[in-house]
This record gives structure tokens, sequence and C-alpha cells, in this order.
């Protein structure tokens, strides 16, 4: 009976110091206001997942519009001055990741797949899950109003996802928009 009570005991420790993690910035040297233009894509969405999850968790985004080269308050990233955007050769993603990197295996995974998408745009897809993914974030655009994905739905589609892949699964299937963006973007 003991030892039961005893593994109880560790399980609710390791979810409160796993909740606990979640609170802490991992990186407060990082910046916490982030600035992009308007118009999520696959890619920007898994860097906001990323920044906000792994980097900072108090992290507050701005958006400008789409153009705009006075972007005002924050750290700019996907857009063309910035130091975090898409080159030649990586992904938004990736260039965060080498800034602010993390072993997680998954996080790793993800910025491979980001690079599947925007950097092997013309060639074949070395992984699954990027033709998935991809296609589902357009196809989510496409039905939400003024085809915008708002970064918070894209890191709660991340938050999916990211689950999906931990638990040992591959993605055979389209990840549905959480249900409250599909609300919050019809106001």
């Amino acid at each position: 009976m003991s030892r039961i009570v005893a593994m109880m005991m560790t399980t609710a420790l390791s979810a409160s110091a796993v909740a606990q993690d979640r609170a802490t910035p991992r990186n407060p040297e990082a910046p916490r206001v982030w600035v992009t233009w308007q118009g999520a894509e696959l890619d920007k969405g898994a860097s906001a997942w990323f920044l906000k999850r792994f980097v900072r968790t108090d992290i507050v985004f701005r958006e400008v519009p789409t153009g705009s080269t006075d972007l005002g308050e924050g750290t700019p990233f996907d857009v063309p001055q910035a130091e975090f955007r898409r080159t030649h050769t990586h992904a938004v993603l990736e260039t965060l990741l080498q800034r602010y990197p993390v072993q997680d295996p998954i996080v790793q995974h993800l910025a491979r797949v980001m690079h599947d998408v925007e950097i092997n745009y013309w060639g074949q897809k070395l992984y699954a899950e990027t033709d998935l993914l991809e296609s589902e974030s357009r196809r989510l655009d496409e039905q939400l109003p003024g085809n915008h994905i708002p970064l918070n739905c894209y890191i709660a589609w991340f938050d999916d996802v990211y689950a999906e892949l931990r638990g040992g699964k591959t993605l055979v299937q389209p990840r549905a928009l959480p249900a409250a963006c599909n609300k919050e973007s019809a106001k």
C-alpha cells in the first residue's frame, strides 16, 4: 500500500513541477515582446508556439499590418528586417533554435518539418507530417475570416500536434483547429 501512495505522491510532485516549469520563463533574458506582420503561416505559427512554450512563457506578440517598416516595440520575427526570419537555408523556427537551443526531439523534428515546408519548397517532402500540416494550415486559413489564423490559435494547434507526437503517435490525419479559435475568429 505504501508503494502506491509513494507512486501517487511522486506523480503529483512531478505534475506540480511540470506545471511550475511551464509558468517559469525558461530564458528570462529573452525579449518579452515580439512583433511580426499580420497573417500567420505555418512556420510563423510554429515559431510563436516555440517562443511561448520553450523560450519564455510570458511572451506577448504584437502583429502589425503586412508590409509595415515601422514595427514599433518588440523584437521582430518573420519579417524581412528581422534577425529571426526565413533565409535561403533556414526556416524561422530553425533560426530561433540557433539562438534558443533546446534538446527536445519533438521540437527538433518540427524544425525539420518547417525546413521541409519553407526551404524544400519544390522538392519531394522528407517527412510525412509536412504535407499534412501544410495542407491543414492552408485549409484552416481559408475558412477563417480574413484568411488569417491568429497566433494564439496556432500556439494551441501546435500544443495538440506536440502532444500527439510526444505520445509516440504519427500524425495520420489533419489536426483540427481548437474549438475556441473557431469561435474567436468568427468575432
